[in-house]
């Protein structure tokens, strides 16, 4: 079956595809199997509910390599999970003079947060941090919040990035958590959950 639905964006090309699952297995049950990418590299993707039909949307997803933009802080580092004060903040504040590379900016709630990288300790994390304590030269790429909802298949642990190079979370996510997944990132989602009464973005491996 053809989705019905069309994206805004036609003009970068579409692929019709069968639906399957991270292992390959056919999904019989979703009613629509149409995949497309834009200018962005953000996929159209239907939410896959049994029996319903429901229109696709834009998921975000950067590219796997997207590179990273030498950056430097004017102040202490105070980070978040996500991009906002309701995310946690386990990893406290940082030196100023941390070595920093820039991934990304993204804005809510009009405030504009950095989503970082750095080491602690020989492991690479990322993080998020007001803008207003980054200098960098030339443009940032512009992330998206935009996001697709649905249950954890199975118990996973999270990550600090999207490897399994990055550090690991305390804490594991345990099976039917609810995922707002923001896109795939080298075989990982970057997704937000609550955990404890607080919400966590993380990066957990594709199931």
């Amino acid at each position: 079956l053809q989705s019905t639905f069309k994206p805004e964006e036609t003009g970068y090309g579409s692929v019709y595809v069968k639906v399957a699952d991270a292992r390959g297995r056919r999904i019989t049950s979703p009613t629509i199997e149409f995949l497309s990418v834009n200018e962005q590299g953000q996929l159209y993707l239907p939410a896959l509910t049994p029996g319903v039909l429901t229109p696709p949307h834009w998921v975000g997803a950067a590219p796997a390599q997207a590179a990273l933009l030498p950056a430097t802080l004017n102040q202490r580092m105070a980070t978040r999970s996500g991009p906002g004060t309701k995310y946690t903040e386990e990893l406290g504040t940082l030196p100023k003079d941390t070595p920093i590379l820039l991934v990304e900016t993204v804005t809510t709630r009009g405030t504009p947060w950095g989503l970082v990288e750095f080491t602690i300790r020989g492991l690479p994390y990322r993080a998020y941090t007001g803008m207003k304590r980054i200098d960098t030269q030339g443009p940032v790429p512009e992330g998206s919040e935009e996001y697709t909802t649905m249950s954890l298949p199975a118990a996973s642990p999270a990550y600090y990035g999207p490897d399994y190079q990055y550090a690991q979370r305390k804490n594991s996510v345990p099976a039917g958590t609810t995922l707002n997944i923001l896109r795939i990132e080298n075989g990982f989602w970057q997704c937000d959950y609550q955990q404890g009464g607080s919400w966590v973005r993380a990066y957990i491996p594709v199931q």
